[in-house]
């Protein structure tokens, strides 16, 4: 797979937040597509077992020379001290799907 590409994973509390971040990132370029997953259910130690409800998943794809950019516009845009951000190397993908993109993205 000669491009690197990334799935940027960002957790909200909020589905038109989720909705909004990712139509402002596909709209600014950032990133070429994305989808937004939920509701998940995440499980946490935090001196006990915390359980929190309804939190939605942001998954917009980006190559190697713009995945900075596109964790500086969701932590931007999310304006928090934290935000629940990770970002995963994609390691195999359909070659037709990932071409599309990079031919979207520009």
């Amino acid at each position: 797979m000669g491009m690197q590409w990334f799935q940027v994973q960002v957790a909200l509390d909020d589905l038109e937040d989720a909705r909004a971040l990712l139509r402002g990132l596909v709209g600014q370029r950032v990133t070429a597509s994305g989808t937004i997953v939920g509701p998940v259910t995440p499980i946490k130690w935090d001196h006990g077992v915390q359980e929190t409800a309804h939190r939605w998943l942001v998954l917009p794809l980006s190559t190697e020379g713009r995945v900075h950019d596109l964790v500086k516009r969701v932590l931007e845009e999310r304006g928090q001290d934290t935000v629940e951000l990770i970002v995963l190397p994609v390691s195999f993908g359909d070659r037709g799907y990932l071409d599309g993109l990079m031919a979207r993205q520009g």
